[in-house]
């Protein structure tokens, strides 16, 4: 099971591979501003299933790592292309939390 440090560098290694697709396929002006917007939002995304179910064991996954980790998969694709700042903010928030779901399942 990865620890808070694993999902913060999971969270954003698949943040970064975003960011790289709007780069290369968006009109963002603000280029700076979304890149720290969304690695932080990202960053909390990837740790949040560890705030709201804190690992009480190994097995410690529940409705916060499955359920809303699959719901976060949607909710990536669905805003993934969307690149207003909200839109944007939306989809690094889901990598994060799906990175952590992925890093889980995984280990």
């Amino acid at each position: 099971m990865a620890d808070r440090n694993g999902h913060a560098i999971g969270a954003f290694a698949f943040y970064l591979g975003y960011f790289i697709l709007a780069l290369l396929s968006s009109g963002m002006e603000d280029l700076f501003l979304a890149f720290f917007i969304g690695l932080f939002v990202s960053q909390l995304g990837g740790v949040a299933p560890d705030i709201i179910e804190p690992p009480t064991w190994p097995g410690h996954r529940g409705f916060f790592h499955y359920g809303v980790g699959l719901l976060s998969f949607f909710t990536t694709v669905l805003f993934m292309f969307s690149f207003s700042i909200i839109g944007y903010s939306v989809a690094s928030f889901s990598i994060g939390y799906f990175s952590h779901f992925i890093l889980d399942y995984f280990s």
